[in-house]
């Protein structure tokens, strides 16, 4: 089969109400909008998905459409699905048992008739006496495939924290390798809740718009914790806005918030001048905007008469006031002298005087 014709047999298909559809080729002409259709599914087994309309996509790598769904062709499906959650719960029955850190994804018969369990594991654990419980139960050849946590992740689906499906569920076939330096050059919280996914590791959707990102930093030359000149004098950048291109800065002299453009600061660097934290304003490369001149009121003084004296006005206190003021500071002064000799007198110790006693004559008697 030509591309030419593979392109043409092309269709696109959903698996339940919701999903985003997936192209899928047929060797056959495209069935009507509506009609199911039975197809391989990722990684082993068989699916049924509704067609939607035609694809003009011109991948080779896409999944096969193997036939109409038909009254047999469905009970056989459906005889295959209870076998597969038989030795489904089967398996995880048995890792209860042996106590084994495993946990299992999927099971899948494939057309060799062996049966495919896929696990997720932190840890490499021996899983020989499991594949003897399964040959002995069973009596089929029965393979084990570890997953990574993101692969485990996309087999298991469901909804990610923006509601809608995961993307390593839906379209994303090659895993990115995420870091915290993108969060948080997109200025994203970096706490653990905020930044894993379903999966337990970083999500995936941080390396879309990273690129991005890094070129309009390059651009300004802004992070935050930078000393800044701004309108309003020194600053400090405590919040970026990359793609608007507006910063958040905290004056040095006033604390003061306020918000400016990228173009409206210029960056401080070896430091602020010693004695000029109060100055470092800058109004951009416009330089400083115009002021607009107000009227200046000027109000006439009314005239002096002809009686009123320069003489200037006596003061309150009289003169005999500064020999008062003398008096009391000497008394003052004097006092305090005789607090200090009396501080001294007490610090010395006190001496005991001896008494001496007058011993009587002893008599000859």
């Amino acid at each position: 089969m030509s591309d030419a014709q593979q392109q043409q047999n092309s269709f696109l298909a959903v698996r339940h109400k919701g999903a985003l559809p997936k192209p899928y080729t047929w060797s056959e002409p495209i069935p009507e909008s509506g009609a199911q259709v039975i197809v391989e599914r990722a990684g082993g087994g068989e699916e049924v998905v509704v067609v939607t309309g035609a694809h003009s996509g011109g991948q080779s790598d896409l999944p096969q459409a193997l036939a109409e769904v038909t009254p047999e062709r469905l009970e056989l499906l459906e005889r295959r699905q209870q076998f597969e959650a038989k030795a489904f719960s089967f398996a995880r029955q048995r890792t209860r048992t042996r106590r084994l850190r495993i946990k299992f994804v999927r099971c899948v018969i494939g057309a060799d008739k062996k049966i495919r369990l896929f696990y997720a594991s932190e840890n490499t654990e021996d899983v020989r006496d499991l594949l003897r419980d399964f040959a002995h139960e069973f009596g089929v050849e029965v393979e084990l495939v570890q997953l990574a946590p993101r692969s485990a992740a996309g087999e298991l689906g469901g909804l990610g924290p923006c509601g809608r499906p995961t993307c390593c569920s839906t379209f994303l076939k090659v895993f990115p390798n995420p870091t915290t330096k993108m969060a948080k050059d997109q200025g994203i919280s970096l706490t653990p809740q905020k930044l894993s996914g379903r999966c337990g590791k970083l999500k995936c959707c941080l390396a879309y718009e990273a690129d991005t990102y890094r070129e309009y930093l390059e651009e300004i030359a802004l992070r935050v914790g930078h000393t800044v000149r701004s309108p309003k004098g020194y600053a400090k950048i405590i919040d970026l806005n990359i793609i608007q291109r507006k910063v958040r800065v905290a004056t040095l002299a006033s604390r003061d918030v306020a918000s400016f453009g990228a173009e409206e600061v210029e960056r401080v660097k070896g430091g602020i001048p010693q004695g000029d934290e109060k100055g470092g304003f800058f109004y951009g490369p416009e330089g400083k905007p115009e002021r607009r001149s107000a009227s200046v009121r000027v109000e006439s003084k009314p005239p002096r008469s002809k009686d009123s004296t320069d003489t200037p006005k006596r003061s309150r206190r009289s003169r005999g006031d500064g020999s008062r003021g003398r008096q009391r500071s000497e008394q003052t002064k004097a006092s305090s002298d005789d607090s200090a000799r009396a501080s001294d007198n007490e610090k010395k110790p006190k001496r005991r005087r001896s008494r001496r006693r007058s011993k009587a004559p002893k008599s000859n008697d």
